[in-house]
C-alpha cells in the first residue's frame, strides 16, 4: 500500500495532524492509461474493453473511475492507511485535470478516423486473419483498434447446411446472392478492399421473407452494427455519420418517393472514404462500408 500512494501522492507537509498531500497528476493519468489505453479523436475520448476487444467512447467512465481512486485518499476508504487527504476535499477540479491529461496522452492527428483499419475479420471468440496456410483466429489487441464485431463465433469446420436451406427457403436458387450480401458487408470492411459498387433492392410479394432476411442479416452482423437510412435518407445532412462503423443499412418498406439526388448514393457506394459531420463535433474523414440493402 505504502508504494501504492507515494504513486499517487506526494507528501508536502507532514508536521501536523491532517497531513497536506500534492497529487501526482501525470502518474495518475499514466495509471489510467495502463487500465483503459485511451485514445483522443476528434475531440472524443475513446476507451479500450479488454472483455470485448473493442473501443468506446469512454469519457465518462474514465472520470468515475479516477473520481473513486482519488475518494480512496479522501476519507471514504475502509483502511486508515488510505486517508492522507481530508474527507471534505472537493475532487471535481482534481478529476478535471485528471481527465484532462488523460485526454491529451494519445492524440489521433488529422481527421481520419483510426479505427477498424486492421486486416482481419472481429469475430466473437477472436480476430480471424489470413495468410498462405488459411484462415487463423488471434486474440484482440488493443493497437488492432476495432469499434464493432460480428457477434458470432467463427469456426473452420462450421457446417452451413442449415443457413444455407434457410436462405433458399427465401430466394431458392438466387440464394448465392444472400451469401454474396454478407461476404460483401464482411470483405468491404477490410482496409484495403475497394468498394464493391453494389447495392441490393428485395422485391417480393408480402410474407414472401423479405423482413425475415433482414433480420437474418442483422443477427448475423449485430443489430448495433446495422444502420436503417432509406435511400432517401442519404443525402440528409448528418445521416452519413451514422453508417460510420456499420456493416449493413437496411431499410424496410422502401418508400415509393423519387430519389431526387442520386449523388449520394453513388458515392457511398463508389468509394470508400467520406466526410464526415456529427451534430456538434468536427467533421471527420470516415471509411464507410456499409452495404446498403
Amino acid at each position: 500500500f505504502p508504494e501504492f500512494v507515494d504513486y499517487f501522492l506526494d507528501v508536502t507537509d507532514d508536521s501536523g495532524p491532517s497531513p497536506k498531500n500534492k497529487i501526482r497528476y501525470g502518474n495518475a493519468a499514466g495509471f489510467v492509461d495502463m487500465v483503459f489505453h485511451p485514445v483522443t479523436f476528434s475531440g472524443v475520448l475513446y476507451i479500450y474493453d479488454a472483455e470485448s476487444g473493442l473501443f468506446r467512447p469512454g469519457m465518462e467512465e474514465v472520470r468515475s473511475f479516477v473520481q473513486h481512486k482519488l475518494s480512496l485518499f479522501a476519507g471514504e476508504a475502509v483502511c486508515d492507511r488510505f486517508i492522507l487527504l481530508p474527507p471534505t476535499l472537493k475532487l471535481s477540479r482534481e478529476t478535471d485535470e485528471v481527465c484532462r491529461q488523460v485526454a491529451a496522452l494519445h492524440v489521433i492527428s488529422g481527421d481520419r478516423s483510426p479505427f477498424n483499419q486492421f486486416a482481419g475479420i472481429p469475430a466473437a471468440n477472436g480476430v480471424v486473419v489470413f495468410d498462405e496456410g488459411g484462415p487463423a483466429l488471434v486474440p484482440y489487441r488493443p493497437e488492432m483498434m476495432f469499434t464493432r464485431k460480428i457477434p458470432v463465433e467463427f469456426h473452420a469446420d462450421a457446417d452451413t447446411s442449415a443457413a444455407v436451406s434457410l436462405l433458399r427457403s427465401w430466394a431458392g436458387d438466387n440464394y448465392p446472392v444472400l451469401v454474396q450480401i454478407a461476404a460483401q458487408a464482411v470483405l468491404q470492411a477490410f482496409p484495403d478492399c475497394a468498394p464493391f459498387k453494389r447495392a441490393y433492392i428485395f422485391c417480393g410479394s408480402r410474407n414472401s421473407g423479405k423482413s425475415s432476411c433482414l433480420e437474418f442479416f442483422e443477427r448475423f452482423l449485430g443489430e448495433e452494427h446495422v444502420s436503417h437510412l432509406s435511400f432517401q435518407a442519404l443525402s440528409e445532412r448528418f445521416n452519413e455519420c451514422s453508417l460510420d462503423g456499420k456493416f449493413l443499412n437496411a431499410g424496410d418498406d422502401l418508400s415509393s418517393a423519387p430519389l431526387r439526388d442520386v449523388s449520394a448514393f453513388k458515392r457511398l457506394t463508389g468509394k470508400a472514404w467520406h466526410d464526415v459531420e456529427p451534430k456538434g463535433r468536427p467533421r471527420y474523414n470516415a471509411r464507410l462500408s456499409a452495404v446498403h440493402v
